[in-house]
């Protein structure tokens, strides 16, 4: 235990002598630790839900992180303007396509499958 008041006392001296460093030193390290505890937090999210049914409330970015699909993909299959792919949940796409949220989740859920199917026979040698 001798050791950790030589660091100490190294550290307050650090601080001290060169301040701008110590504070560039302790920003640095919390934005590490921040964004560590972020990428591990939605890594362990993102395992948990994958292939997760399709819901009203989902949006195509969380549909496409989901089943491992690009959005751009989605936007194309569904034939969608550009005014429909900012962050519109399924239901809100459905009412502006005039249809009903079965009929867009059944229609999604055949892109996906199409676009697995396809990945897969690619895959292969």
């Amino acid at each position: 235990m001798s050791w950790q008041p030589a660091i100490w006392t190294r550290m307050k001296h650090l601080a001290r002598t060169a301040p701008g460093l110590s504070a560039a030193f302790v920003i640095v390290t919390a934005l590490v630790l921040f964004l560590s505890i972020r990428l591990v937090v939605s890594t362990l999210y993102w395992n948990q839900h994958r292939n997760e049914p399709l819901h009203p409330w989902m949006t195509l970015n969380y549909v496409s992180r989901s089943h491992s699909i690009p959005k751009d993909y989605l936007e194309t299959a569904l034939d969608l303007p550009e005014d429909l792919r900012k962050r519109a949940s399924l239901t809100e796409l459905a009412a502006r396509r005039d249809q009903s949220v079965a009929v867009l989740t059944a229609e999604m859920s055949a892109i996906i499958a199409a676009y697995h199917e396809a990945e897969l026979r690619q895959a292969e040698p």
